[in-house]
């Protein structure tokens, strides 16, 4: 019976870590939304996450870069309070990341007109005016009323969209939407692939930070299901055999190394290196942060952690952070490759999550051949006399 236990642990085990992946459906970071007919999605993002945990508030410093065909699109961010916006320098996240890790290739808003009008449902907070995006904050009663206001206001309303917004404001949560709009100049310059098809040349964001009050740090991680038909036909009209893998990399500044998680899960991007550096440096590396409510001078040192990841991410909910369990030295080792020093599980789960069938058909292969070791063990064939 010693071995029958051992075996039953064995396959609960088994059972535990792969079934997330068979329950989970893959999402991409954050929310984008695309008219009909075009597409667009996040090609890569570089981020900067500064932590202040003694006034609990996160400072979201990002600059995702868009690829597709779409002429224009709606990027959305959700937060628990109405963030203040701003742009950055581009110079920034570059500073931060030399601080932990190898150097990753890859003015403020003026706040625009207020939009008024729309449902009685949701509330315009702010308007932000940045470059090429005009950036509007949110709260709705329910996601249906939202998709009516961006509808009535030229912004992309879809039902994916709504979906991903659901939970959201469910809890209170507060929407920035952000709408692309390209320039006459970028429209004219498209580049022409099989044929006639037009491709708009990627977009890459300003830096924009985002800061608002949380009890603990996070990374949107989800967004809208994309619509596999929008997909495959946007293949078809440029020509293209497929979609390239979508970098994500991140650098945390806060008063401790962290690491990823999701639920009760250690997913997300994995980390790389974490280097504790004095006060000076990231002053240097953040430049002015007055604006920012933030006081890199309240302590001495600060931990810059690096995480990265390069595979296809599935995400059952945002990533959030906590106190790290490894520590890993900044060194070239931790170059900016494919994650082959990310822990073992990290990548089984991340392999599984692209490859359910499969994973589904090992899982019952395994159970089956279990559940017969256990019958022999259980019930043993008779001697022969």
């Amino acid at each position: 019976m010693r071995k029958a236990n051992v075996l039953l642990s064995s396959v609960v085990l088994a059972s535990a870590m792969l079934a997330p992946t068979l329950t989970t459906t893959a999402a991409k970071a954050c929310g984008v939304a695309y008219p009909a007919g075009s597409y667009a999605r996040v090609a890569g993002e570089r981020a900067v996450i500064v932590w202040d945990a003694a006034t609990k508030r996160e400072h979201f410093i990002r600059r995702p870069t868009f690829d597709g065909d779409a002429k224009d699109f709606g990027y959305f961010m959700p937060t628990p309070t109405v963030p203040d916006v701003s742009k950055e320098s581009n110079a920034l996240i570059d500073k931060v990341a030399s601080l932990a890790s190898p150097l990753v290739e890859g003015s403020g808003g003026a706040p625009g007109s207020a939009l008024r009008g729309g449902s009685g449902a949701v509330a315009v907070l702010q308007t932000v005016n940045i470059d090429d995006f005009e950036i509007v904050t949110l709260k709705a009663d329910s996601s249906d009323k939202l998709g009516e206001w961006l509808k009535a206001h030229a912004f992309v309303d879809r039902p994916s969209l709504r979906a991903w917004a659901a939970p959201y404001l469910a809890k209170g949560w507060v929407i920035s939407a952000m709408r692309y709009v390209a320039p006459a100049t970028a429209t004219a310059n498209a580049r022409h692939d099989a044929g006639a098809a037009h491709e708009r040349a990627p977009v890459e964001t300003p830096t924009l930070r985002f800061s608002f009050g949380i009890d603990a740090p996070f990374y949107p991680y989800t967004e809208p299901q994309t619509d596999a038909k929008d997909e495959a036909a946007y293949l078809t009209r440029t020509g293209k055999q497929g979609l390239e893998t979508r970098p994500l990399f991140v650098w945390l500044v806060a008063s401790e190394p962290l690491e990823a998680f999701q639920g009760a899960t250690l997913s997300g991007p994995y980390l790389h290196a974490s280097h504790e550096v004095p006060t000076g440096a990231i002053t240097t590396a953040l430049g002015d942060t007055s604006k920012w409510g933030f006081k890199p001078s309240a302590r001495t040192t600060w931990t810059v952690t690096y995480l990265n990841q390069f595979e296809d991410r599935v995400a059952k909910e945002d990533v959030n952070f906590r106190k790290a369990k490894v520590l890993l030295p900044p060194s070239a080792a931790n170059a900016v490759t494919a994650p082959t020093s990310a822990p073992a599980l990290h990548g089984v789960r991340a392999f599984l999550g692209s490859h359910k069938a499969l994973a589904a058909l090992g899982l019952l292969g395994l159970l089956l051949a279990v559940g017969l070791v256990l019958l022999r063990e259980l019930y043993p064939a008779p001697k022969q006399s």
